[in-house]
């Protein structure tokens, strides 16, 4: 404090009851703002690092509150400016109590004993290792502030009680925290995955995406996509299953250790053809009734009930129609013989025997166990059943050979997709 004719710090400490702290800092190059701006930040990055260090915010929080509070803050005192450098004298706003404790006396002691360790990493790192994020962080803008700009810089304080200390920081002492402090350990990976796309928002650019394994991704859209969607904006009915290529960004902060991810849609394919564990399930399931085809021949109400019904016809139908139009080299469509499957759409067609088979079965009236005396009945009710059961007769000849074949070749698609 040469040249100022202020009080010496532990007399005025004493005096006032206060804790006092002076902050000389001697800048050797500007950054385009006042010495008082300067002057003022560096301070404030004081305060913020002391009151992170202080136990009265602790508790659930992580970090302490925005706003300091009055009896935890300190106020400006007396502020001097000389040639080769500039002063600015701290008050605590809490006074001293009857031990001469004020409410920052422990969280000043813990803060200097941090500062006067600032040229060994590990002593800091040592220190550090059981503070709050919120300290460490604290601690990180103190350090950046200082660094914003070449400079020296002392402290000095001294508290009612007692406790005081002087500290001297440089821009050679800072540098090594400085890195510690600022290490950010990136890593970069893309992944292709198949699921289910459950969100897509173009106008925030994000999206949500569950892989099969129900591994769930949040995350933004790449430039490529982005670009792609403003110029075609998809039209998509969600949940929708999909491949994608997801870029993962995984940021650690050693001081704090905290890994941050986050994930980028890089791909998005959505003309993935048909899932093969699924297509197998549903062509095993209806392989299994149509080998029931024949059995009980020579009872109309045992074969009708051995043909497929029209739900499982449309289902096969509309199975064979999705995989002959899908994408030859994906999903399902790629483990299975196209031969085959347009043979197997060629005897589904609606014109085929097999599906007027089917339409037949589906229009004739139940079979009644009743017994209904010949006598008895509608002459032309009788006639309209002979009728009927001579088509069926027929249909069943005519479709006997395509159901056969139509067997044959969804059995080696079963064998295809167990296979693949």
């Amino acid at each position: 404090m040469s040249g100022l004719s202020w009080t010496a710090i532990e007399t005025e400490a004493v005096q006032c009851g206060r804790v006092v702290i002076d902050l000389i800092v001697r800048a050797e190059s500007g950054i385009g703002e006042s010495d008082d701006d300067r002057l003022g930040r560096i301070s404030a990055a004081l305060q913020r690092l002391i009151y992170s260090l202080d136990d009265s915010w602790k508790g659930s929080r992580t970090r302490p509150p925005a706003t300091i509070p009055v009896d935890r803050a300190f106020y400006e005192a007396a502020r001097a400016h000389h040639q080769e450098y500039d002063v600015m004298r701290l008050h605590s706003s809490g006074a001293a109590d009857l031990f001469a404790a004020t409410p920052v006396t422990q969280a000043v002691g813990r803060t200097f004993r941090l500062l006067d360790v600032t040229e060994d990493v590990a002593a800091v790192q040592q220190q550090l290792a059981a503070a709050s994020t919120g300290a460490v962080l604290a601690y990180e803008l103190w350090i950046k502030e200082l660094m914003a700009v070449s400079v020296q810089v002392k402290l000095e304080w001294a508290t009612p009680c007692g406790m005081k200390g002087s500290i001297r920081l440089s821009d050679r002492q800072l540098q090594g925290v400085f890195e510690w402090l600022t290490e950010v350990i990136v890593t970069e990976a893309a992944q292709k995955v198949k699921g289910s796309l459950t969100a897509l928002n173009l106008d925030r650019r994000t999206f949500e995406l569950v892989t099969q394994d129900g591994v769930v991704y949040n995350g933004t859209l790449s430039k490529s996509l982005r670009k792609l969607f403003e110029q075609e904006p998809p039209l998509l009915e969600l949940p929708l299953k999909v491949e994608a290529v997801i870029g993962r960004r995984i940021t650690y902060r050693p001081c704090i250790q905290v890994e941050t991810v986050s994930d980028s849609l890089q791909e998005l394919d959505t003309h993935i053809g048909l899932d093969v564990q699924e297509t197998q399930l549903a062509l095993q399931e209806l392989l299994r009734r149509l080998e029931q085809f024949g059995e009980g021949e020579g009872d109309s109400g045992l074969v009708t009930s051995t043909v497929l019904s029209l739900a499982e016809y449309e289902e096969l139908a509309g199975l064979m129609d999705a995989l002959v139009s899908g994408p030859e080299a994906k999903g399902a469509r790629a483990a299975l013989d196209s031969s085959e499957l347009l043979d197997a759409q060629y005897i589904l067609a609606g014109s085929r025997p097999v599906s007027r088979l089917v339409q037949l079965c589906e229009e004739l009236p139940p079979v009644s166990d009743e017994y209904v005396d010949e006598y008895e009945a509608n002459a032309s009710v009788q006639r309209q059943q002979r009728m009927s059961r001579d088509k069926l007769t027929r249909l069943v000849a005519e479709a006997y050979p395509d159901y056969m074949k139509l067997q044959r070749l969804v059995r080696s698609m079963v064998q295809a997709l167990e296979a693949g």
